[in-house]
């Protein structure tokens, strides 16, 4: 096994199980050389820690209190035994033909003068991670077969084989751990007794520094949890592949090699950023928006910062708020979102699900401002999450190496600072982007995660323990709807804190919503037709719905706008005349459209009728054909935006704007 370290064995003088590769330097990262090999307990031992100090550091606090007390050991327990069962994902890169991938290295001669069989590779040839189900089962002791416990073991192994997304069924790997054929793909006589040995070593290695506590209580197959077990093996995986984090030369021996694994894996953390975890303190509002000082607290924002929380700061809650456009609801999704996320603890985050790309980018700069002031230490990982989002000038302007935030500490007995929110680049992969702490994108991202999409459970293991901010939940075709509701058991069985945002809602959608969440709540005196209280905010805690409305629980607003609806002749020319005579007025104007085509008509014919009668910046078409850069020329121009200095530059329609007509 080539090697520098003087303490690593030849290859001709190398057990075999110490023989077997697993990373290669293929794209030159290390500049160790074409025949270079990383030895495969070493990355076994590598992902093991990775995923520990994932448990230890990442991982929401009320995400790992369940899993310890379904397994019956203590947190520190749990999270020590599944590092070790996710450090095994790979173990299956020690059959014919993944060692057979390079054949010119001098590890494979050395195989076969030990009389290994290395003939072609099998057709269709064995995925690794698959491979590793079938030989972990096979060599599960015969105290665990019973049928509980084998069914458990079964979801573990596979949820930890899973791990490049590529999903298989239950008899196909049970066909490849018992099948004659199967055995031979996994190499049969000649492989086996090395392949238990390599397993037995990194056992024993791991359990002698970490201890040897195994499961006490015999966990359901079905567990949801697994599923986030899945993406922290994932996770664990790409981190503990971080070549470059890790020493290139290793020891012979894998007791000698823990401390610089470890050590190694602490480096491939902090250079991809998760060394900044979501750390949020609930703040009085006044602290939380101080630009929004001069317009006061609005009615829901004050119940939705006075809202009780569970007594069991481990369960997750469903609020649902239904109010008018304008009254606050977003801001004081804020407030109620950073007094449970301060309650979890460090880990967990926000998630910010907007329908469109333009509602997104729109609601930006109000999330940044909120983290600078809700963040607790100077950096906020964030990121803004959709298709192309890195091409949004704002998301750019964000971007940062990881490594240039190391060894950053608020530790510095000073007042608390303003946090600056930083977008890392190692979160820039689409798979990645809900990995990180803060987000903010359009609902389809976190609708993924209950869709059959390669690594899924990456994303669903992304939100674990977030609070999950769903905007204009009214506004959903049914398609996307019947999501969102495959969505909710999800996000609860993962601790996360859900809060749903409406103008309004049907009361069949509301009943839906409450029951996808948890059908065995209690709904005593729920409305079932829609003339229910309206403003309200309703909560799903504790096996109960409460609902806080009308003037005892001071929710009616001092209303001092007011909607006049009626129906109108659709023809462009008559709503330019409409448009027309609300500017005579002296009004500000938007009109809205189903279609660009019907946008770009509706366009013309009122800056051919009335367009003489405003400035060049008073009169805005905006939709979703402009290249990007003009889109958000104009979305600042419509919204307003944050000057890099940064104060707050408003729009010609957004808070702050300038008198007069405008359209």
């Amino acid at each position: 096994m080539p090697s520098a370290s003087p303490d690593a064995p030849d290859a001709r003088q190398a057990e075999p199980w110490q023989l077997f590769w697993a990373k290669t330097d293929r794209d030159g990262t290390l500049g160790a050389g074409p025949e270079w090999t990383r030895p495969l307990w070493a990355h076994l031992l590598d992902v093991a820690h990775t995923a520990l100090l994932l448990w230890e550091t990442f991982l929401p606090r009320g995400l790992k209190r369940t899993v310890a007390a379904a397994l019956g050991l203590t947190v520190e327990e749990a999270g020590r035994w599944l590092a070790l069962q996710i450090g095994l994902h790979d173990l299956g890169k020690a059959i014919p033909s993944f060692q057979l991938a390079l054949e010119r290295a001098p590890h494979v001669e050395a195989l076969r003068r030990r009389g290994f069989t290395l003939t072609g590779a099998p057709e269709p040839r064995v995925h690794h991670g698959h491979a590793s189900i079938a030989l972990l089962y096979r060599t599960l002791p015969d105290d665990a077969k019973k049928s509980k416990v084998l069914r458990f073991h079964e979801a573990l192994y596979a949820a930890i084989g899973f791990h490049h997304g590529v999903l298989m069924h239950r008899a196909q790997w049970q066909r490849l751990a018992h099948s004659d054929e199967g055995h031979r793909k996994l190499g049969g006589d000649s492989w086996q007794p090395h392949q238990e040995k390599l397993l037995r070593e990194v056992q024993q290695t791991w359990t002698a520094r970490y201890g040897a506590a195994a499961p006490t209580r015999e966990v359901p197959a079905t567990a949801p949890w697994l599923l986030a077990l899945m993406g922290l093996a994932t996770v664990a995986d790409w981190l503990g592949s971080m070549a470059e984090a890790f020493d290139k030369d290793v020891p012979g021996e894998p007791t000698s090699y823990l401390d610089a694994s470890r050590e190694g894996a602490t480096r491939a953390l902090a250079r991809a950023g998760f060394n900044l975890p979501a750390q949020v303190r609930a703040r009085p509002f006044a602290d939380l928006f101080p630009a929004l000082a001069g317009f006061g607290v609005r009615p829901v924002q004050q119940v939705l910062a006075c809202l009780p929380l569970p007594e069991n700061t481990g369960e997750a809650t469903l609020t649902l708020v239904e109010a008018p456009t304008g009254e606050g609801k977003t801001e004081g999704a804020f407030v109620l979102g950073a007094r449970q996320q301060t309650r979890s603890g460090p880990g967990g985050g926000f998630y910010l699900a907007l329908p469109t790309q333009a509602t997104a980018n729109g609601l930006m700069p109000r999330v940044l401002a909120f983290l600078e002031q809700a963040h607790s230490g100077p950096a906020a990982s964030f990121r803004l999450a959709y298709g192309r989002a890195e091409l949004h000038e704002q998301a750019r302007a964000l971007l940062a190496d990881p490594a240039s935030l190391l060894g950053v500490s608020d530790d510095d007995g000073e007042a608390p600072r303003k946090a600056q929110a930083r977008t890392l680049t190692w979160f820039l992969q689409s798979k990645r982007a809900l990995l990180a702490p803060y987000g903010l994108g359009t609902v389809d991202q976190a609708l993924l995660g209950v869709l059959y999409a390669r690594h899924f459970f990456v994303r669903l293991f992304g939100l674990a323990g977030k609070t999950v901010v769903v905007d204009e939940v009214h506004a959903y075709d049914v398609y996307t709807g019947r999501l969102v509701l495959a969505l909710l058991p999800w996000l609860r069985a993962l601790g996360c804190h859900v809060i749903l945002l409406s103008a309004t809602l049907p009361a069949r959608l509301r009943a839906e919503l409450f029951e996808a969440w948890n059908a065995k709540a209690r709904m005593p005196g729920l409305p079932t037709s829609e003339a229910s209280s309206y403003p309200a905010v309703w909560q799903v805690a504790e096996g109960q719905v409460r609902v806080w409305a009308g003037k005892q629980d001071g929710l009616t607003a001092a209303w001092t706008q007011h909607a006049h609806i009626e129906r109108g002749d659709p023809d462009p020319e008559q709503v330019a005349g409409k448009v027309l005579a609300a500017i005579e007025a002296g009004a500000v104007v938007t009109v809205v459209c189903n279609t660009v085509d019907r946008a770009q008509k509706v366009f013309r014919e009122i800056e051919g009728r009335a367009g003489h009668l405003l400035g060049e910046d008073d009169l805005v078409l905006l939709h979703a054909r402009f290249v990007r850069r003009e889109r958000e020329r104009l979305e600042k121009h419509v919204v307003g935006h944050r000057a890099p200095t940064g104060e707050w530059v408003p729009g010609r329609f957004g808070k702050g704007r300038p008198s007069g007509p405008a359209v």
